[in-house]
């Protein structure tokens, strides 16, 4: 089985998939294609984690706080900022919005969108735009057992 991180990038992905404008453009990796066919497209992927545990032993519960991040990339045109935007409000909705916050008892509380940062990637041969919503996630395993949520 694998580890809940994989089990987290993977219920999220499914809840994205589908957007107005993103539609099946949805990658579980924060390495993605940038060709313009793929465009514009989501990156979900969870980055720094902070683990704890209030007790010791081989099945102690590991409190984990991870930043989840979506990554949102569109082609850089007039209207970007627009196009950025009108994707992060989508995405905000379909995270804010789902029926079950807990995405199938993974996490312990809501997905909370804690920071946005927007940028280009202008090195490639067509420059892209770049937006990304950080939500703080919450979620234990037991240290034995990390696809385990408990």
């Amino acid at each position: 089985m694998s580890h809940v991180r994989t089990q987290i990038r993977s219920a999220i992905v499914s809840r994205l998939t589908g957007l107005t404008t993103t539609g099946s453009r949805v990658y579980p990796s924060r390495i993605y294609p940038l060709a313009d066919e793929n465009l514009p497209c989501l990156a979900v992927y969870l980055d720094e984690e902070e683990i704890s545990t209030e007790s010791i032993g081989v099945n102690a519960p590991l409190d984990r706080m991870a930043d989840l991040k979506i990554k949102v990339c569109a082609k850089a045109t007039s209207s970007l900022d627009t196009t950025l935007d009108g994707i992060l409000a989508e995405v905000e909705t379909a995270i804010g919005t789902a029926p079950d916050q807990t995405f199938g008892n993974l996490l312990k509380m809501s997905p909370l969108p804690v920071n946005i940062t927007v940028d280009m990637e202008d090195t490639l041969e067509k420059p892209v735009g770049i937006a990304i919503i950080t939500y703080r996630i919450n979620y234990f395993t037991a240290a034995s057992n990390p696809a385990l949520a408990i």
